[in-house]
């Protein structure tokens, strides 16, 4: 249940891309679903409150949005360039890096950093994306000097050659082996590994890349990495909160004026479709699963392809929600849930990054299930590709009926549309009224152009199936039906 309500809210956004995903306050049920299908709810607009937008010398792009019924302070902020900068030889080198950020600088040690933010009541989390860094932090507005010096301090003084490295490498390895005996790792770690093989997108799965990276990852090499990827003039800094500008500025006049700019020209790839894995099935032996986990799926396109598709791209994330990345009344949940009774959840969505995408299906069902429940997925797929099934306009209504009602709760916040803003104007090259743009396109939708767009742009013949279980419960029923399985033994 939870999942499937997850489900319903990142499609909602997937494609506008929420910085910080914003939990609306609405008790999620079957029955809610059914209301709002019957109601019609208005179109939204989100109104986009006020900011200013400044760029510093050193190329650091700077917005401020205020809101004074907020007694705290917000900064947020991008740097373009994540994972998509790594290589083999040092492939997952941008979480080691942000971790090591986080832990210790050059004026505070472990715990001095730890007391600082303790002192001070100050939050700081730093991630890896493919395409991007991405970091938080907030404190009361009593507190504003002391959290932009300490921002200040962690982007621009890292220390990576200290006593604790050694500790923080052997933290990562025990993490890495341990996601080695997990299913849905292990999962991923074969279904992207070859759908995107040898891409750095692929990386963050390579279980094993990872792992015989790690001795090379030094903090030699982490001061290289983090000089190449963090610079002022690829960073967005996002204040937000109960503030004067005036006295913003100067603070982050004093803290960031002095970081000097550094211009990197990366070269980045995109990732290359392997056409001999359409129609593949891998199935990785697990003797001790209990489960067949099942991920299927095929190269999708590159953001830039979809945004001069909007239209379409719009059309088919409906045809997909009512395929199977909606509520309980897909086709896939009524299918293999509701009448077969094989899984628990299933579901299919795709993402499309600066570099490449990805469609997938997951589920997972009895090991003996299996071969039947990847049928049946390519059968539904193609009936509703070739016509046979055909999405309805009550299905379309109930869909954008239903985003209707949940667009105005996720974006409740001031901070969530801003950031939005940010991303799509900063990292998408997208009109800063994107977000009602996009509200705009979806309600256009109608059976007919879901129904086109899911034609065009799904295709069963190229899935690519991984499955992760135990090989002589799953095995016979491909056998039987004479498929072919690649078995690979971990």
């Amino acid at each position: 249940m939870r999942r499937i309500i997850r489900n319903i809210l990142v499609i909602i956004i997937i494609f506008i891309t929420i910085f910080q995903p914003v939990a609306a306050k609405v008790e999620f049920n079957q029955k809610l679903y059914k209301d709002l299908s019957e109601n019609k709810n208005p179109i939204p607009y989100i109104k986009i409150p006020d900011y200013q937008r400044l760029i510093l010398k050193n190329g650091l792009t700077l917005f401020l949005a205020e809101d004074h019924q907020i007694p705290a302070l917000f900064i947020n902020g991008m740097i373009r360039g994540g994972r998509n900068l790594e290589s083999k030889e040092i492939a997952g080198i941008s979480d080691c890096m942000v971790d090591m950020m986080t832990t210790g600088t050059q004026n505070f040690g472990e715990k001095d950093l730890d007391q600082y933010k303790e002192q001070y009541a100050i939050q700081f989390n730093f991630k890896a994306d493919n395409d991007y860094l991405s970091f938080s932090s907030n404190a009361l507005i009593s507190e504003e000097e002391q959290l932009i010096a300490l921002v200040a301090e962690i982007l621009q003084k890292p220390q990576f050659g200290t006593d604790y490295f050694q500790r923080k490498q052997s933290e990562w390895e025990q993490g890495l082996k341990h996601a080695k005996t997990q299913e849905n790792d292990v999962l991923n770690l074969y279904f992207y590994n070859h759908l995107m093989e040898g891409h750095p997108y692929s990386f963050r799965y390579d279980l094993d890349l990872q792992l015989a990276a790690l001795n090379r990852i030094t903090p030699k090499e982490l001061l290289q990495h983090y000089q190449r990827v963090v610079t002022p003039n690829n960073t967005i800094l996002f204040v937000y909160g109960d503030f004067k500008p005036d006295r913003i500025l100067e603070l982050i006049s004093n803290y960031f004026s002095e970081w000097p700019r550094h211009e990197t020209k990366p070269k980045l790839t995109k990732v290359k479709e392997n056409k001999e894995l359409y129609g593949q099935i891998i199935l990785v032996n697990k003797p001790d699963a209990t489960q067949a986990k099942i991920k299927m799926g095929y190269n999708f396109f590159d953001q830039s392809f979809l945004d001069r598709n909007i239209k379409e791209r719009v059309a088919f994330e409906i045809a997909n929600q009512i395929y199977g990345g909606g509520d309980f009344e897909s086709y896939l949940m009524n299918e293999i849930r509701s009448i077969k009774g094989f899984a628990y959840d299933i579901y299919a969505d795709f993402f499309n990054h600066r570099l490449g995408g990805a469609y997938f299906i997951n589920t997972s069902v009895k090991p003996e299930q299996a071969c039947e429940t990847i049928t049946t997925i390519k059968q539904i797929m193609s009936d509703l590709k070739n016509g046979t099934q055909k999405i309805t306009e009550t299905e379309v209504f109930k869909i954008v009926n239903q985003r209707n009602a949940f667009f105005p709760e996720a974006f409740r916040y001031n901070e969530s549309i801003i950031t939005n803003l940010i991303m799509n104007v900063e990292f998408k090259d997208r009109d800063p009224n994107y977000l009602n743009k996009y509200i705009r396109l979806y309600n256009t939708v109608t059976a007919a152009k879901a129904q086109k767009a899911f034609t065009k742009y799904s295709f069963p013949e190229k899935l690519f199936t991984v499955i992760v279980g135990k090989k002589e419960a799953i095995l016979p029923a491909f056998q039987e039906q004479g498929l072919k399985v690649k078995v690979i033994e971990l």
